[in-house]
């Protein structure tokens, strides 16, 4: 169990610790570029932060949603009024909490920890997406809320 919600570190970190020490949720993009040019080999892309540039991040959320609700998320991204795509989280991605436990047991490989006040994205709802027009997105989140972005 965790003292308060300042530290997640080390293996012993499971889920549970992990839905205890998170404050809010919001949704969001995770901006990326693919700076590599040619074959992505996946250890170059590591060097390379995976290509994450960024976040977009929309109204945080509190109290939390159900961890149960959480994980029957359905993003949907729009630009402007079309619907580009639709995914459903169950299924699709592992349970959020599992993640950011996860993430803490590979930090402490490194005598590092996930800190209050760090953001951390569990996971993607959307595939990499080469194809954006310039124009309006939001991304809606059943349960979570909406989040804007504008490409020029």
């Amino acid at each position: 169990m965790l003292p308060d919600r300042a530290r997640l570190a080390g293996p012993g970190v499971d889920a549970d610790d992990a839905a205890r020490a998170v404050s809010w949720v919001a949704p969001a993009f995770e901006l990326n570029e693919a700076r590599i040019d040619g074959p992505q080999d996946p250890g170059i892309r590591v060097a390379d932060n995976l290509t994450q540039w960024g976040l977009v991040v929309g109204p945080q959320v509190t109290p939390l949603p159900d961890r149960s609700l959480l994980q029957k998320t359905v993003a949907t991204l729009r630009h402007g009024d079309e619907v580009v795509e639709v995914v459903e989280a169950d299924g699709y991605i592992d349970d959020y909490y599992l993640s950011i436990a996860r993430l803490a047991h590979e930090l402490a490989k490194f005598d590092l920890a996930v800190e209050e006040g760090d953001l951390v994205i569990t996971g993607s709802l959307a595939s990499r997406r080469k194809d954006l027009a310039p124009g309006d997105y939001t991304g809606a989140f059943s349960g979570i809320g909406e989040v804007n972005v504008t490409f020029a």
